[in-house]
């Protein structure tokens, strides 16, 4: 679970970093069955755009998606001095961290009401291929940019570039675009 979590972190400040501005060509999300698909332009880092040249109006893009459905996500819950913590019972363990006057009675309170919550149902596994259809067709429901196919070569070359992601990770991948 906490490795799942990091991964998310991971993935989430790795996308802050590839976005520039909503609405330009470096980022593009749209909402496509029930999930949201996401791709961001990676040869605005420098690093990749010298290693991977393209032509004119394509780019490298990082395809990501999520599962939009409120029983999918994280258990809340909201402490009596106004915060709320999110996931699981180790997820208290940052009152400790943060050492407030009554630390030990939020600490207390945290695991109690978390542990009185039910967990979350596990997201539904999406293969890579069918991650890949349904890109497709958020690209081309999008409309700005043209779906040039995906190339596993490509994308473990991307991958390996840097270690941005494992081989086998399957929530997300590298493709090209040309976008207008």
């Amino acid at each position: 679970m906490l490795r799942h979590l990091t991964t998310k972190f991971v993935l989430a400040l790795l996308l802050a970093a590839c976005s520039t501005t909503q609405g330009s060509v470096s980022r593009k999300s749209i909402q496509i069955d029930a999930m949201t698909v996401t791709w961001n332009d990676m040869l605005q880092l420098s690093s990749l755009h010298e290693a991977f040249p393209t032509e004119k109006g394509t780019s490298i893009y990082m395809f990501t998606r999520l599962f939009k459905d409120p029983t999918y996500t994280p258990r809340k819950a909201q402490l009596s001095n106004g915060w709320t913590v999110t996931g699981n019972i180790g997820a208290c363990d940052l009152i400790l961290r943060k050492q407030p006057a009554n630390a030990q009675q939020l600490y207390d309170e945290c695991r109690t009401k978390l542990a009185a919550l039910a967990a979350p149902k596990p997201q539904p596994e999406l293969g890579l291929k069918e991650f890949i259809n349904l890109a497709e067709r958020a690209v081309q429901q999008e409309g700005s940019c043209q779906w040039l196919g995906y190339d596993r070569g490509l994308d473990l070359t991307v991958r390996a570039h840097g270690s941005l992601a494992s081989f086998s990770d399957e929530r997300l991948f590298f493709a090209k675009l040309k976008c207008s």
